[in-house]
Protein backbone atom coordinates (compact mmCIF):
# COMPACT_ATOMS: atom_id res chain seq x y z
CA UNK A 1 0.00 0.00 0.00
CA UNK A 2 1.20 3.17 -0.80
CA UNK A 3 1.65 6.17 1.43
CA UNK A 4 1.14 9.67 0.31
CA UNK A 5 3.88 12.28 0.39
CA UNK A 6 1.15 14.40 2.57
CA UNK A 7 0.35 11.70 5.45
CA UNK A 8 4.10 11.47 5.64
CA UNK A 9 5.06 14.96 6.09
CA UNK A 10 2.19 15.17 8.71
CA UNK A 11 3.37 12.59 11.13
CA UNK A 12 7.01 14.11 10.65
CA UNK A 13 5.62 17.36 11.97
CA UNK A 14 3.32 15.71 15.02
CA UNK A 15 6.78 13.94 16.06
CA UNK A 16 8.57 16.76 16.09
CA UNK A 17 5.79 18.88 17.83
CA UNK A 18 5.85 16.62 21.03
CA UNK A 19 9.97 16.20 21.00
CA UNK A 20 9.63 20.06 21.44
CA UNK A 21 6.98 20.11 24.01
CA UNK A 22 8.78 17.51 25.97
CA UNK A 23 12.20 19.80 25.98
CA UNK A 24 10.13 22.99 27.06
CA UNK A 25 8.65 20.82 29.83
CA UNK A 26 12.03 19.98 30.84
CA UNK A 27 13.34 23.37 30.61
CA UNK A 28 10.66 24.67 32.50
CA UNK A 29 11.45 21.68 35.77
CA UNK A 30 15.07 22.82 35.96
CA UNK A 31 14.01 26.74 36.11
CA UNK A 32 11.62 25.69 38.86
CA UNK A 33 13.83 23.08 41.04
CA UNK A 34 16.54 25.98 40.20
CA UNK A 35 14.31 28.52 41.86
CA UNK A 36 13.49 26.56 44.50
CA UNK A 37 16.92 25.82 46.09
CA UNK A 38 17.44 29.79 45.81
CA UNK A 39 14.53 30.22 48.31
CA UNK A 40 16.01 27.51 50.47
CA UNK A 41 19.22 28.67 50.56
CA UNK A 42 18.04 32.90 50.92
CA UNK A 43 16.22 31.44 54.04
CA UNK A 44 18.88 29.62 55.45
CA UNK A 45 21.66 32.30 55.08
CA UNK A 46 18.55 34.63 56.36
CA UNK A 47 19.09 32.31 59.34
CA UNK A 48 22.77 32.69 60.01
CA UNK A 49 23.15 36.28 59.06
CA UNK A 50 20.66 36.69 61.96
CA UNK A 51 22.56 34.22 64.43
CA UNK A 52 25.60 35.98 63.39
CA UNK A 53 23.93 39.04 64.41
CA UNK A 54 22.95 37.71 67.50
CA UNK A 55 26.35 37.18 68.72
CA UNK A 56 27.34 40.77 68.35
CA UNK A 57 28.52 42.72 71.01
CA UNK A 58 26.22 45.08 72.19
CA UNK A 59 27.67 48.04 72.10
CA UNK A 60 30.86 49.42 70.03
CA UNK A 61 33.30 49.50 72.58
CA UNK A 62 32.67 46.01 73.36
CA UNK A 63 34.05 45.13 70.23
CA UNK A 64 37.55 46.55 71.21
CA UNK A 65 36.84 45.52 75.12
CA UNK A 66 40.10 43.23 75.24
CA UNK A 67 42.20 45.88 74.25
CA UNK A 68 40.61 49.14 75.76
CA UNK A 69 39.23 47.36 78.84
CA UNK A 70 40.93 49.05 82.29
CA UNK A 71 41.83 45.86 83.46
CA UNK A 72 43.70 44.31 79.88
CA UNK A 73 47.43 44.60 80.35
CA UNK A 74 49.74 47.13 77.80
CA UNK A 75 53.40 45.65 76.91
CA UNK A 76 55.98 47.27 78.37
CA UNK A 77 59.64 48.11 78.21
CA UNK A 78 61.98 49.10 80.91
CA UNK A 79 64.62 51.64 79.55
CA UNK A 80 67.63 53.45 81.05
CA UNK A 81 66.77 57.46 81.28
CA UNK A 82 70.55 57.42 80.82
CA UNK A 83 72.98 55.85 78.70
CA UNK A 84 76.81 56.31 77.53
CA UNK A 85 79.21 55.07 75.11
CA UNK A 86 82.70 55.40 75.65
CA UNK A 87 84.91 56.11 72.69
CA UNK A 88 88.62 56.52 72.99
CA UNK A 89 89.58 60.26 71.63
CA UNK A 90 93.44 59.40 70.96
CA UNK A 91 95.67 56.62 70.57
CA UNK A 92 96.75 54.77 73.22
CA UNK A 93 96.63 51.66 75.92
CA UNK A 94 94.69 50.54 78.33
CA UNK A 95 96.22 51.04 81.39
CA UNK A 96 93.32 50.45 84.01
CA UNK A 97 90.20 49.30 84.15
CA UNK A 98 88.05 49.78 87.63
CA UNK A 99 84.63 47.68 86.35
CA UNK A 100 83.43 44.50 85.00
CA UNK A 101 80.53 43.98 82.55
CA UNK A 102 77.10 43.85 85.00
CA UNK A 103 79.56 45.51 87.89
CA UNK A 104 77.67 49.09 89.49
CA UNK A 105 79.45 52.36 90.27
CA UNK A 106 78.36 55.84 91.50
CA UNK A 107 78.59 59.10 90.17
CA UNK A 108 82.48 59.88 90.40
CA UNK A 109 83.85 56.98 90.25
CA UNK A 110 86.79 56.47 87.82
CA UNK A 111 85.58 53.39 85.16
CA UNK A 112 88.45 53.20 82.69
CA UNK A 113 92.19 55.01 82.30
CA UNK A 114 94.62 55.27 79.06
CA UNK A 115 98.11 55.55 79.04
CA UNK A 116 98.28 58.75 78.01
CA UNK A 117 101.95 60.12 78.66
CA UNK A 118 102.69 61.27 75.50
CA UNK A 119 99.40 63.42 75.28
CA UNK A 120 100.51 64.46 78.77
CA UNK A 121 103.99 65.74 77.50
CA UNK A 122 102.58 67.30 74.53
CA UNK A 123 100.35 69.15 76.41
CA UNK A 124 103.42 70.29 78.83
CA UNK A 125 104.55 71.51 75.65
CA UNK A 126 101.97 73.42 74.69
CA UNK A 127 101.62 74.82 78.05
CA UNK A 128 105.30 75.93 77.95
CA UNK A 129 104.46 77.48 74.50
CA UNK A 130 101.43 79.24 75.82
CA UNK A 131 103.43 81.52 78.70
CA UNK A 132 105.83 82.64 75.93
CA UNK A 133 103.03 83.93 73.64
CA UNK A 134 100.97 85.41 76.30
CA UNK A 135 104.05 87.27 77.65
CA UNK A 136 104.69 88.30 73.86
CA UNK A 137 101.42 89.88 73.33
CA UNK A 138 101.41 91.36 76.78
CA UNK A 139 104.57 93.59 76.03
CA UNK A 140 103.22 93.86 72.33
CA UNK A 141 100.35 95.73 73.87
CA UNK A 142 102.50 98.16 75.86
CA UNK A 143 104.66 99.03 72.83
CA UNK A 144 101.51 99.76 70.79
CA UNK A 145 100.93 102.13 73.62
CA UNK A 146 103.85 104.17 72.81
CA UNK A 147 103.57 103.23 69.24
CA UNK A 148 106.83 101.50 69.56
CA UNK A 149 105.42 98.55 67.16
CA UNK A 150 103.62 98.32 64.00
CA UNK A 151 100.30 97.12 63.73
CA UNK A 152 101.17 94.04 61.59
CA UNK A 153 103.41 93.02 64.96
CA UNK A 154 100.71 93.53 67.70
CA UNK A 155 98.41 91.17 64.77
CA UNK A 156 101.49 88.73 64.73
CA UNK A 157 101.54 88.46 68.86
CA UNK A 158 97.74 88.39 68.97
CA UNK A 159 97.20 85.34 66.85
CA UNK A 160 100.20 83.31 68.07
CA UNK A 161 98.58 83.97 71.61
CA UNK A 162 94.86 82.88 70.06
CA UNK A 163 97.05 80.07 68.21
CA UNK A 164 98.47 78.62 72.07
CA UNK A 165 95.51 79.09 73.91
CA UNK A 166 93.81 76.84 71.10
CA UNK A 167 96.08 73.87 71.08
CA UNK A 168 96.81 73.64 75.18
CA UNK A 169 92.61 73.66 75.09
CA UNK A 170 92.62 70.74 72.37
CA UNK A 171 95.10 68.76 74.28
CA UNK A 172 93.93 69.12 77.77
CA UNK A 173 90.40 67.85 76.59
CA UNK A 174 91.98 64.88 75.02
CA UNK A 175 94.50 64.22 78.84
CA UNK A 176 90.54 64.93 80.46
CA UNK A 177 89.21 61.91 78.09
CA UNK A 178 91.98 59.46 78.78
CA UNK A 179 90.22 59.05 82.45
CA UNK A 180 86.64 58.02 82.18
CA UNK A 181 84.73 59.38 85.20
CA UNK A 182 80.49 57.89 85.78
CA UNK A 183 78.67 60.83 85.61
CA UNK A 184 75.91 59.09 87.33
CA UNK A 185 75.02 56.03 89.56
CA UNK A 186 74.97 52.82 86.76
CA UNK A 187 76.14 49.63 85.75
CA UNK A 188 78.31 48.70 83.02
CA UNK A 189 76.29 47.17 79.98
CA UNK A 190 79.16 46.13 77.58
CA UNK A 191 82.74 46.22 78.38
CA UNK A 192 84.28 46.08 74.98
CA UNK A 193 88.36 46.70 75.50
CA UNK A 194 91.40 45.12 77.41
CA UNK A 195 93.83 45.46 79.63
CA UNK A 196 96.90 47.09 77.87
CA UNK A 197 95.13 47.09 74.11
CA UNK A 198 95.93 49.50 71.98
CA UNK A 199 93.00 51.34 70.92
CA UNK A 200 92.62 54.28 68.22
CA UNK A 201 90.23 57.65 67.76
CA UNK A 202 86.74 56.22 67.56
CA UNK A 203 87.46 52.89 69.01
CA UNK A 204 84.65 52.23 71.77
CA UNK A 205 85.41 51.45 75.14
CA UNK A 206 82.49 50.76 77.36
CA UNK A 207 78.64 51.41 77.75
CA UNK A 208 77.00 52.08 81.12
CA UNK A 209 73.56 52.67 81.82
CA UNK A 210 71.95 54.42 84.51
CA UNK A 211 69.89 52.11 87.06
CA UNK A 212 68.17 54.26 89.14
CA UNK A 213 66.03 56.40 87.18
CA UNK A 214 64.41 53.86 85.00
CA UNK A 215 61.78 54.69 82.30
CA UNK A 216 58.76 52.71 81.43
CA UNK A 217 57.64 53.17 78.01
CA UNK A 218 54.58 52.06 76.49
CA UNK A 219 52.40 52.57 73.43
CA UNK A 220 48.83 53.22 74.31
CA UNK A 221 46.30 54.47 71.68
CA UNK A 222 45.62 57.79 71.10
CA UNK A 223 41.97 57.91 72.41
CA UNK A 224 43.70 57.55 75.41
CA UNK A 225 44.51 60.29 75.61
CA UNK A 226 40.93 61.54 76.70
CA UNK A 227 41.35 60.31 80.32
CA UNK A 228 45.18 59.45 80.45
CA UNK A 229 47.40 62.48 82.10
CA UNK A 230 50.35 63.51 83.92
CA UNK A 231 50.73 61.66 87.29
CA UNK A 232 48.39 58.74 86.25
CA UNK A 233 49.36 55.61 88.51
CA UNK A 234 49.59 52.56 86.35
CA UNK A 235 50.90 49.16 87.66
CA UNK A 236 53.17 47.06 85.81
CA UNK A 237 53.49 43.22 86.26
CA UNK A 238 57.16 43.27 85.73
CA UNK A 239 57.66 39.48 84.27
CA UNK A 240 61.53 38.69 84.80
CA UNK A 241 61.28 39.26 89.24
CA UNK A 242 57.75 38.17 88.92
CA UNK A 243 56.39 42.19 91.02
CA UNK A 244 53.65 44.05 90.59
CA UNK A 245 55.26 47.57 90.84
CA UNK A 246 53.43 50.72 90.74
CA UNK A 247 54.44 53.90 88.01
CA UNK A 248 53.54 57.04 87.60
CA UNK A 249 52.68 58.76 83.98
CA UNK A 250 55.75 61.48 83.98
CA UNK A 251 56.02 62.06 80.41
CA UNK A 252 53.65 61.50 77.34
CA UNK A 253 55.13 62.23 73.50
CA UNK A 254 53.72 65.24 72.04
CA UNK A 255 53.44 63.22 68.64
CA UNK A 256 50.99 60.29 67.40
CA UNK A 257 52.04 57.70 65.56
CA UNK A 258 49.75 57.80 62.29
CA UNK A 259 50.00 54.46 61.14
CA UNK A 260 48.93 52.76 64.29
CA UNK A 261 47.41 55.94 66.14
CA UNK A 262 49.07 55.28 69.06
CA UNK A 263 51.26 57.49 71.64
CA UNK A 264 54.12 57.11 73.44
CA UNK A 265 54.05 57.22 77.25
CA UNK A 266 56.94 57.03 79.77
CA UNK A 267 56.61 56.40 83.75
CA UNK A 268 58.68 56.29 86.99
CA UNK A 269 58.61 54.11 90.13
CA UNK A 270 56.91 56.00 93.00
CA UNK A 271 59.58 54.44 94.59
CA UNK A 272 63.25 53.13 93.97
CA UNK A 273 63.40 49.16 93.70
CA UNK A 274 67.01 47.91 93.25
CA UNK A 275 65.29 44.42 91.37
CA UNK A 276 64.62 46.81 88.54
CA UNK A 277 66.85 46.37 85.50
CA UNK A 278 66.84 48.02 82.16
CA UNK A 279 65.64 45.42 79.53
CA UNK A 280 63.57 44.31 81.76
CA UNK A 281 59.66 43.86 80.58
CA UNK A 282 56.32 43.56 81.40
CA UNK A 283 52.42 44.20 81.36
CA UNK A 284 50.99 47.51 82.45
CA UNK A 285 47.14 47.97 83.26
CA UNK A 286 45.65 51.28 84.07
CA UNK A 287 43.05 51.56 87.29
CA UNK A 288 41.95 54.78 86.43
CA UNK A 289 40.52 53.55 83.17
CA UNK A 290 36.96 54.66 82.74
CA UNK A 291 34.67 52.16 81.32
CA UNK A 292 33.19 51.90 77.88
CA UNK A 293 29.74 53.97 77.33
CA UNK A 294 27.35 51.07 76.04
CA UNK A 295 24.96 51.95 72.70
CA UNK A 296 21.34 50.57 71.92
CA UNK A 297 21.26 46.85 71.54
CA UNK A 298 21.65 45.81 68.13
CA UNK A 299 17.71 44.22 66.75
CA UNK A 300 18.14 40.62 66.25
CA UNK A 301 14.14 40.11 65.70
CA UNK A 302 14.58 41.45 62.14
CA UNK A 303 14.40 39.07 59.32
CA UNK A 304 15.98 39.39 55.80
CA UNK A 305 13.63 39.49 53.36
CA UNK A 306 13.93 35.83 51.17
CA UNK A 307 16.00 36.68 47.39
CA UNK A 308 12.86 36.52 45.14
Amino acid sequence: MLIKPTMVFLRGKRNWLRKRRGLAFAVIGSILFASSLAYVSANAASDDNQAAIASLPNTLDEQDSQHFNSTLPEYVVIQPSDEVTYSSETSASVSAISVKEGSTFVKGATLLKLDCRIQEADLKKAQAEKSVSDLGFTSAQKLRKYKAISDLEYQQAESQKSISDAEVEKLNAVVEKCTLVAPFNGSVARLMVHMFETVKPGDPLLKIVSIEDLDFVLQVPSNWLEWLHLDSIVHVQVNEINKNVEVKVVKISPEIDSVSQTVKVYAKTVTHDPALMPGMSGQATFPDKPKPKPLPPVDTKKKDKPIK
